[in-house]
């Protein structure tokens, strides 16, 4: 595939799937590669760019997608994932907070602080878990 042909295929208004996931194939190896190449040079910024480039366009690119990308089934699963992986993650940060905060001393005060930086994390990801529900049920119809 030419740099022709894929600007064209960016350009169409209607993309088909195939189409969408091979250009999605090569904006994945073009970010990989810009991270390689960030690492080599020692600069995070192009990271980022790279990161925030392919994001901005990939979703670009599934408002044209006219095929079925996801169906319902796939949906239903990638979320029973998330809320599995989740709790689990939650736990963990939990346990790990707990035993870092007991665990601190006079000696170790550093691991001490290292626990009430993870237990701040946790506190965050909670709250950012508790406004993403409320949008959402507030979004679908819900109280």
């Amino acid at each position: 595939m030419t740099f022709s042909k894929i600007y064209i295929t960016i350009g169409d208004k209607d993309m088909k799937v195939k189409t969408y996931k091979n250009t999605n194939k090569i904006l994945f190896a073009l970010m990989v590669a810009a991270i390689s190449y960030s690492f080599y040079a020692d600069n995070a910024f192009v990271s980022f760019l790279a990161v925030g480039f392919y994001l901005s366009l990939t979703s670009l690119l599934k408002t044209r997608v006219t095929g079925v990308l996801a169906d319902e089934r796939q949906k239903k699963v990638s979320e029973k994932a998330a809320q599995t992986s989740f709790k689990v993650s939650l736990t963990i940060f939990l346990l790990t907070t707990g035993l870092l905060i007991g665990g601190g001393n006079q000696q170790f005060l550093y691991i001490k602080a290292l626990g009430i930086v993870l237990a701040y994390i946790t506190c965050l990801c909670l709250l950012i878990y508790l406004a993403t529900y409320w949008y959402f049920d507030k979004k679908t119809g819900g109280r």
